[in-house]
């Protein structure tokens, strides 16, 4: 089901059915709609609620916002906002028992949101990204003193893009099952922590398998303990011009005997204030890289150690 035109509404009481059998939701278009009211009035929404190109929209409402779990759309497995410039707050997405496609929430190109923040949890979601949003300037995923995201243990890919005046990072936890992590566009970003405190602590990103990092222009340093990383196998890094120097930092703060044990691919690129590395002695660095890709780094003086299982 979708409209095109600037005349959907749903009102009616908490025991209406309208749309009973209504298994897929879509909105496009409508830009002089302002607002969505009990949305939640759909019981069958399974498939897909999209909600694309609303110019006007400032408020969504899926009723039961406060509940644990929401109960009028008790099926729905897959949201999509997008191009929703006016939207200033998002809803309580947390309260979907069988939410579980954030690829299809893409949270993208809402021009007026300057914050999303949630203590809600996301028991079933895989894919998050955020794109596009250009005056936000705060996420709020967890608590600062936690070690394990518990909002998205499921999630498998995270990404963030251009979000120009985001300055600082969420607390992102541990995120057990995170394969794929980007950021690129953030060009007020000054740091990343990946917040490891030490040996005895339980490893972050225990199962990051790819990590890029582009268009990063104000930030200061690489993160720290990417080195640290088990299941690290591509490592993209690219015009980050701040960066004067790789850190020993950037393979550990601490002395370990083996640094990015699982890194196949490494692309270092668009560098031009980068003079060198630093590395930790007595460790065996790279053993798996197959790929190393090096270029725009005119100042870029000397690389550390590489394996003989270097190949290209």
């Amino acid at each position: 089901m979708w409209f095109l035109q600037p005349c959907f509404k749903v009102c009616g009481s908490r025991e209406s059915k309208l749309f009973s059998i209504l298994e897929e939701l879509e909105l496009r278009g409508v830009n002089a709609l302002e607002e969505l009211l009990n949305l939640g009035r759909f019981p069958g929404l399974r498939v897909v609620v999209r909600m694309t190109g609303i110019k006007s929209l400032k408020h969504i409402d899926f009723e039961a916002s406060s509940a644990t779990e929401n109960a009028l759309l008790p099926m729905l497995e897959e949201l999509e906002l997008r191009d929703m410039n006016a939207l200033e707050e998002l809803p309580n997405l947390g309260g979907f028992p069988c939410l579980r496609v954030v690829q299809e929430l893409e949270l993208r190109d809402m021009h007026a949101l300057e914050e999303f923040s949630t203590a809600e949890h996301f028991p079933h979601l895989r894919v998050l990204r955020m794109e596009g949003m250009r005056l936000l300037k705060h996420i709020g995923l967890a608590s600062v003193d936690a070690i394990e995201n518990d909002l998205f243990p499921m999630l498998e890919e995270l990404e963030l893009m251009d979000l120009p005046v985001l300055e600082e990072l969420p607390d992102l936890g541990s995120l057990p099952c995170l394969k794929s992590l980007r950021m690129r566009m953030m060009s007020m970003l000054k740091h990343i922590d990946f917040a490891f405190s030490g040996a005895t602590e339980k490893v972050l990103l225990p199962r990051v398998e790819t990590l890029v990092l582009r268009d990063l222009e104000a930030l200061e340093e690489l993160p720290s303990n990417l080195g640290r990383l088990p299941c690290l196998k591509l490592l993209n890094i690219a015009n980050i011009s701040a960066v004067k120097q790789i850190g020993h930092g950037f393979f550990s703060t601490e002395a370990i005997s083996k640094c990015f044990l699982s890194l196949e691919n490494l692309v270092i690129s668009d560098m031009p204030a980068c003079e060198g590395w630093c590395w930790i002695d007595d460790s065996d660095l790279f053993p798996s890289l197959q790929r190393l890709v090096i270029y725009g780094c005119p100042k870029l003086e000397w690389l550390p150690p590489l394996p003989p299982s270097l190949t290209y």
